[in-house]
C-alpha cells in the first residue's frame, strides 16, 4: 500500500511544482505589462532570481515525476505557444517551437 501512495504523492508534487514554475516563467515574461498597470507579480518580489527558482521548480518536479513534470511543462508550453507566429530566438514560429517541443516531449 505504501509504495502506491508514495507514487502519487510523488506525482502531486510534481503536478505542484510544474504548476509554480509555470506561474513563475509567466509572471517574467509579463513583468512590464504588470508594472505598467501597477499589478505586482511574483517576478517583482523574485527580481533576478525569478528564472532561477522556476529552474529549481522545474528540477524538483523531474526527480519527483519525470513523466509527469515533462509532459505538463510540454503541454503548458505547447499551448502557451498556440496560435503565435512570432519567430522566437531558434528562428522559428512559436508554434512550430511548441509543436517540437511536444513532439520530443512525446518520444
Amino acid at each position: 500500500m505504501w509504495p502506491v501512495v508514495y507514487s502519487l504523492l510523488l506525482r502531486m508534487a510534481a503536478v505542484v511544482l510544474v504548476g509554480w514554475t509555470i506561474r513563475l516563467m509567466d509572471d517574467a515574461q509579463d513583468l512590464e505589462v504588470d508594472r505598467l498597470v501597477g499589478r505586482n507579480n511574483l517576478a517583482a518580489h523574485f527580481a533576478e532570481g525569478t528564472t532561477a527558482y522556476a529552474l529549481a521548480s522545474l528540477t524538483l518536479a523531474v526527480l519527483c515525476s519525470p513523466v509527469t513534470a515533462v509532459s505538463l511543462f510540454a503541454a503548458a508550453y505547447a499551448v502557451g505557444m498556440a496560435g503565435d507566429l512570432t519567430i522566437l530566438p531558434t528562428r522559428l514560429p512559436a508554434v512550430v517551437e511548441g509543436a517540437v517541443l511536444w513532439t520530443l516531449a512525446i518520444l
